[in-house]
């Protein structure tokens, strides 16, 4: 009966003694003799005057509002851990108390009242130009933070666990952001970067499962490793021409339904877009020379693929899991790197070779087949360019088939031509030396005289899709010559920005590209060699524009706004309803939503937003046709 007290006592001695271990919340630990008190709501700041550096504050601290100066001396840095709140600690009903690490006996409940921040607000002044490391970590009830226009720097996990804070502007002074900045910040729903970033760090965004809107006020040429992952309910994200390195799991986990790549991105990383449960329809530009491992795993409703034509390093499994993913489009170049791992595990139904190959290289077929399929059936469509179709066979141990394939062959040509073809598609080997598999032909049937299916999906567009709601729209815009595409006309980059001056551009092509009766421009930033002269002066003898700021200017390339796309077309149409009551665009926009032109379009009506292609083209054809 002893021996059961004892061992009882030594195993609650020992539960205790891991509860007298939490990492020290209180922060003051930091604080010099020497240091200023500065007094706030709910408790004392600490300073530094010496170096200009708040040191550490009372978790009872509730509102931090930091001046320019603390007895004269400028407030220049906010030190690492100066804010950090006690991780919140939970512990076994059995458990009645813990030892603090001074000594301090206290309940569960205690330790948390006492240890966690209560900082709820801060202001900081524009003399800081340094958050440290961890200096509002786990600040759990933070829900307002006001940057100064001098800061420059914000440091490692400045923000982590911050779980109340819901929107974040960094202002145009910060050019660096450390890793880990605002993980799991699970209450943030919109953050805006500044013009000084333009490299979103590693795990930056990790976690924020409310982020619904990340603004990027200047170009970003990379997004960081896991930098959105697990954002659940990130659904879009626009990127611009200037983007290049997409890195591993930047945007897994996300509720991307599709995103416009830019054609300068050349590096894809691993994972970068797995488990994208939502994700139907991808287009790697041609820019792009780098897949890595698992990239489109588990995107399970994942239909369409075109993979890049300059792909020379493509990783393992790269579709996994997605079993809806029924075509992929690959480009002659691309096929000659491609292997059986680059597909494996993936469900295709349809394989498109784009272009005109003449080689169909070793085992393509076959590798195609041991990636994807298990006694399962496929076809993929060879035009007539080919002149070669090297050794397709499969391995099998001991020969024992590892499963039953039937592919189907649609071949552009006539059996004639494919007769013609020099092809490696039947034979038996015996195993190599060092090798146990013997390698069979598999079921085949050709077809032929088989058209290539069309790889692009609407008016020849890869990144319009049947169901997009601009579709109609972009079909129309193209017939009409409003616009015939980006790039090599195979993009029609729905969600591109578009000028002022592309917007008058579609408008005059719109109404049959009419002359203006003259030539000189009444604004100083519209020349007579630009591309929207004419659209502009017509635009400006029809009274549909009056210019910018004071009438000297167009500002052509700044974008259109919905607003003035909407007063453009209105005054277009002749002003119809005109009462001249509320502001300048107000009965531009009764008009707009008696013909029903802003509904269901990207995102809802935005004074002061920028319109993109997918919904100029859809206002001018609900306004025009």
């Amino acid at each position: 009966m002893n021996k059961r007290i004892l061992l009882s006592s030594l195993l609650l001695l020992l539960l205790c003694s891991v509860f007298t271990m939490p990492a020290r919340a209180d922060v003051t630990w930091r604080v010099k003799k020497t240091d200023v008190i500065y007094s706030a709501p709910g408790g004392n700041i600490y300073f530094d005057k010496f170096t200009g550096t708040i040191t550490g504050a009372d978790t009872t601290v509730t509102e931090a509002v930091i001046p320019e100066k603390i007895e004269g001396v400028p407030v220049v840095k906010i030190g690492m851990l100066a804010f950090r709140g006690g991780e919140p600690l939970k512990a076994p009903e059995s458990v009645a108390f813990i030892f603090g690490a001074d000594g301090t006996k206290l309940s569960v409940a205690e330790y948390n009242a006492q240890k966690l921040s209560h900082l709820r607000r801060v202001v900081l002044p524009d003399s800081v130009r340094e958050i440290e490391e961890s200096a509002f970590q786990f600040c759990t009830e933070l829900t307002e933070v006001r940057f100064g226009s001098g800061l420059k720097t914000i440091g490692q996990a400045a923000f982590w666990h911050c779980y109340a804070l819901s929107a974040v502007t960094i202002p145009d002074s910060v050019t660096s952001i450390g890793m880990d900045a605002f993980r799991q910040c699970t209450s943030l729903q919109s953050i805006t970067f500044g013009t000084g970033i333009s490299v979103i760090p590693v795990q930056c965004c990790t976690g924020c499962t409310a982020l619904t809107d990340v603004t990027f006020r200047a170009p970003i040429t990379e997004i960081g490793q896991a930098a959105f992952g697990s954002c659940k309910s990130l659904s879009s994200l626009e990127l611009t021409d200037a983007f290049v390195t997409l890195g591993d799991g930047a945007l897994s986990g996300t509720s991307l339904e599709t995103i416009e790549l830019p054609s300068s991105l050349v590096t894809i990383g691993a994972s970068a877009f797995a488990d994208c449960e939502k994700l139907t329809s991808i287009v790697i530009p041609d820019s792009v020379t780098s897949l890595g491992d698992r990239a489109f795993q588990d995107c399970v409703a994942l239909k369409s693929c075109r993979l890049s034509n300059s792909l020379t390093s493509m990783g393992k499994w790269l579709f996994a899991g997605d079993t809806a993913l029924s075509t992929i489009v690959i480009p002659a170049l691309t096929a000659n790197h491609l292997s059986k791992w680059n597909l494996a595990n993936a469900c295709f139904s349809q394989i498109l070779i784009e272009g005109s190959p003449t080689v169909i290289p070793k085992h393509f077929i076959t590798d195609i087949a041991e990636g994807g399929h298990t006694n399962a059936s496929f076809s993929i469509t060879i035009p007539r360019s080919v002149k070669k179709i090297e050794y397709q066979g499969y391995g099998t141990v001991h020969d024992q088939k590892r499963f039953n394939l039937a592919a189907v062959i649609n071949y552009e040509g006539s059996e004639e031509e494919w007769n013609a073809i020099e092809r490696d598609l039947y034979r038996v080997l015996p195993p190599d030396e060092d090798s146990i598999f013997i390698y069979h032909p598999y079921t085949l049937q050709v077809n032929f005289n088989q058209p290539m299916p069309p790889v692009t999906q609407v008016s020849g567009f890869l990144d319009v899709r049947e169901t997009d709601y601009f579709a109609d729209a972009v079909t129309w815009a193209k017939e009409k010559g409003v616009t015939l595409g980006k790039g090599a006309a195979t993009r029609f980059a729905p969600r591109d920005s578009v000028s002022r001056g592309e917007a008058v551009t579609f408008l005059w092509r719109a109404m049959g590209q009419p002359e203006p009766t003259s030539a000189a421009s009444p604004f100083t930033d519209v020349g007579a060699s630009d591309f929207f002269c004419k659209p502009v002066l017509w635009a400006v003898e029809n009274g549909i524009t009056n210019g910018t700021g004071d009438g000297t200017t167009f500002s052509p390339n700044s974008p259109v706004t919905r607003e003035q796309l909407a007063i453009f077309l209105y005054r277009a149409m002749g002003e119809p309803g005109k009462t001249g009551a509320g502001a300048y665009y107000d009965d531009a926009l009764r008009w707009a939503n008696g013909k029903s032109l802003l509904d269901g379009t990207e995102i809802s009506f935005r004074v002061g937003a920028p319109c993109p292609r997918c919904d100029v083209v859809t206002y001018l054809f609900r306004a025009l046709v």
